[in-house]
Order: structure tokens, then sequence, then C-alpha cells
């Protein structure tokens, strides 16, 4: 298990981001890219991930539009991780992984961080802080090897997607006409 304790990754992570606490983020990961962050992501169950690794997206294996393709993304939280994949692959089992990279591995997400300017209008830079801090993850360039990976749990296809869909779903009113 990696121990961050006080780091200002861990103050991160149990709290709303500041402004300080961002800043001191950026310098602690600028002074320890040999330094290791556990991350999370999550696969359809069905995929051999620890023969095949995790590879990066591609326009084949796209779940999202404004993925960018060569990289694989990942969750500072498992949970923000099994939601997405149960948005991408509704009524399938999936699998929650972690692993653990080297500062220096890891890239911003941009594509998360495009979503806090435009959705929650929040004035980020494209840094790798700022992607952890407020986009909650970050990015690696290139696949990730299987035997890096730590399987933590497979959720079954009947507990994912299915009562998500329904809670989001639209629902149009049915139109009654009268007659003239």
């Amino acid at each position: 298990m990696i121990d961050v304790g006080d780091s200002p990754l861990h103050e991160i992570t149990t709290r709303a981001p500041t402004p300080e606490a961002v800043r001191r983020l950026d310098r602690w990961l600028r002074a320890n890219p040999g330094g290791w962050v556990r991350l999370y992501h999550v696969t359809d169950a069905r995929l051999p991930v620890r023969e095949l690794g995790l590879l990066p997206t591609s326009a084949r294996r796209r779940h999202s539009l404004q993925a960018r393709s060569g990289y694989v993304s990942l969750s500072l939280f498992p949970g923000h991780a099994e939601l997405f994949a149960k948005l991408a692959f509704p009524l399938q089992a999936i699998t929650v992984s972690s692993v653990d990279l080297r500062v220096s591995e890891l890239v911003p997400n941009l594509d998360q961080l495009r979503n806090q300017r435009l959705w929650a209008g929040r004035p980020v830079r494209s840094t790798l802080a700022h992607s952890l801090a407020y986009g909650h993850g970050a990015q690696v360039k290139g696949a990730v090897a299987g035997a890096r990976l730590f399987v933590l749990k497979t959720v079954p296809a009947c507990s994912t997607g299915a009562e998500l869909v329904e809670k989001i779903t639209p629902r149009v009113p049915s139109i009654r006409m009268r007659a003239a």
C-alpha cells in the first residue's frame, strides 16, 4: 500500500482543494518525480487485462467522445472509476483495478480539465496538480503493463449500469390530441 500520509496528495483526497493546497501539490509533484501514486481504472470484466494490460484509448476503444487517443485515463478514487465504467459498460460486469505509477509517468487529463472549465466554471490550468485536484485523475501515455495491475474487485453485470440508466433516461411526456 502506498502511504501518502501528510503529503499534499493526501490533502486533496480528503477535502475540497484550495488554491494553496493545489500549489503545495504542484511543488510536491515537481520535487518527487520518482514518487509513487496509486490510481484506479475499470474495464469490461471480459477483457483479460492481466495479459493485455491497459491499452490506450483509440478510435475503436473509445467510450467517450472527448477522450484523446494514445492515453490511458486513471482516477484518483476507485469509486469515480467505477461510476464512469458503469456508464461506459451498462449491463456488463466490470473489473476495478489499481495501478501504482511514478509521478514522472503521469500527465494531466486534459479532457477532465476541459470539463472543469466548461461545466464547473473553474479556472484550472493544464497541470498534473490541477488534473489530480480538480479532475480527480491523470493519464499515462501509452499502455500500462498487466503485471502492474492489482485487481480489486469484479462487479457483476446485474449490479452495474441498469439502475443508472433508469435514473438518467429522459422521459418524454405523452401528448394527447383533442378533437377540434
